[in-house]
């Protein structure tokens, strides 16, 4: 069939002959969502956010109970910078298909952009208390554990190419914001934790830290007693007016110096987060 067709060109990364096809489908059969919804995945990635955003709205006008037509028409809308309409897709979405990670860590960049940083973080607690201690990659005992250590609220290093899931096994853990009760571990024992044989901490933006969750994460890792990579301590002094100083003696290199703003006093953005979900390809 066309869609058929259309979704093996997508996924070879064929996007201006999937969307072709896809069209064609679409015009065939105007009343099946999942056609209109990859035709928009298509001319996204063709850089057509308009288009796209049109595409999805015919998804769900075909099907409003298409979860994921929902939340593509939220990623389109973020791209347009139209930030106060995306809010109730990406709600719907989550609405019809369950709290999961992706979409809960979408609306919260939302909320981020909207300045609404309390919302975002209510839903980044709720996510991690429910999500606990997460295990991956090797089952068997003798496998080497890696505890992943990150925080709500706080700024990380990508991971995920770090760690080779066939070599290790993985245990991922969020801490909760401070002013959570059950901050920092949530239902994780502390038993759990000790199982590790080193400790990869996230935590590598001391920028992003909102809540001293670097203070919080240096505490626990002092009572654990493991190795630990990318301790804390290390992260402190690498906030962006001391890059300067930090990388002065090399020759060639030029480090212009950082000047501290509070939101309002360097134009319209300033201080403002990032509203783009961060993470893996988002388009289903």
């Amino acid at each position: 069939s066309l869609l058929a067709l259309g979704r093996l060109r997508a996924a070879a990364d064929d996007h201006v002959e999937a969307a072709r096809l896809l069209a064609q489908a679409a015009n065939r059969r105007p009343d099946l969502a999942p056609i209109h919804n990859d035709l928009g995945v298509s001319l996204f990635a063709l850089g057509r956010p308009g288009e796209a955003l049109a595409a999805f709205d015919r998804a769900v006008a075909a099907d409003p109970g298409h979860a994921p037509a929902h939340a593509n028409r939220a990623r389109a809308l973020v791209a347009l910078k139209r930030l106060a309409e995306a809010e109730a897709p990406a709600r719907e979405a989550l609405r019809l298909g369950g709290a999961d990670a992706e979409g809960v860590e979408r609306l919260a960049a939302i909320l981020d952009g909207l300045r609404r940083p309390d919302e975002a973080v209510a839903l980044r607690d709720a996510l991690s208390r429910r999500a606990g201690l997460q295990i991956a990659g090797r089952a068997d005992p003798a496998a080497p554990t890696v505890l992943m250590l990150g925080a709500v609220a706080g700024g990380h290093v990508p991971t995920r190419y770090l760690l080779d899931p066939e070599r290790f096994r993985v245990a991922s853990l969020s801490l909760l914001s401070p002013n959570q009760a059950d901050a920092p571990l949530g239902a994780v024992s502390r038993a759990d934790l000790e199982a590790a044989d080193v400790v990869f901490c996230a935590l590598g933006d001391i920028d992003r830290d909102r809540f001293g969750q670097l203070d919080t994460a240096e505490r626990l890792l002092a009572e654990l007693g493991k190795p630990v990579l990318n301790p804390p301590a290390r992260i402190r002094r690498t906030g962006r007016e001391n890059a300067c100083a930090l990388f002065a003696g090399i020759d060639g290199l030029v480090v212009p110096p950082v000047v501290r703003a509070s939101p309002g006093t360097g134009g319209d953005d300033a201080g403002r987060p990032d509203p783009r979900p961060a993470g893996r390809r988002p388009w289903r």
